[in-house]
This record gives structure tokens, C-alpha cells and sequence, in this order.
């Protein structure tokens, strides 16, 4: 089984990808951009995505997108206002 971990929330993006619950790849966005804490904190912004670290993951692990069973994505509610239960 295949899990791909997103951080798209705060400025740190990054990717995981997880099989049979080892971590076979895992990097931060800016590694590939270089530019140090690049995205702003807004959550589900989708143009903020870490594009490059999920291809890494997606490289490393030798699969594509298809090949993931399951996605988990970081949010915090908190930044989307109101009261979250």
C-alpha cells in the first residue's frame, strides 16, 4: 500500500511517500526551488501544492499518481476562521 503525505499549510511544503509504512522518500519543496520558506500560510491553496517534492517521492518510490492508495493532507483549521470541533 501506498500513502503519499502532503504539508501544503504552512511554509515548509513538503512530500512523503510511504509504502507498507516505511518511508521510502521524503523532501521540502524548497529543495528543489530554492527559495527558503516560500509559501504563504493559506490553507488549500492548490497553486501552492509542492509540486516538485511530490514528483521526488513519486520518482524515488518508482510509482505514479495512480499507483497511491491513499493521500493525507496537513491542514490547520484554525487558519480558515470560526469555531472547528
Amino acid at each position: 500500500m501506498h500513502t503519499l503525505g502532503i504539508n501544503a499549510v504552512y511554509h515548509d511544503s513538503s512530500a512523503c511517500l510511504i509504502r507498507d509504512g516505511t518511508v521510502v522518500a521524503a523532501a521540502e519543496e524548497e529543495r528543489f526551488t530554492h527559495e527558503k520558506h516560500a509559501k504563504r500560510p493559506v490553507p488549500f491553496s492548490t497553486w501552492e501544492l509542492p509540486y516538485h517534492a511530490i514528483d521526488y517521492c513519486l520518482r524515488e518510490a518508482g510509482i505514479d499518481l495512480v499507483d497511491v492508495d491513499h493521500v493525507a493532507y496537513s491542514y490547520d483549521p484554525h487558519l480558515l476562521g470560526g469555531q472547528h470541533r
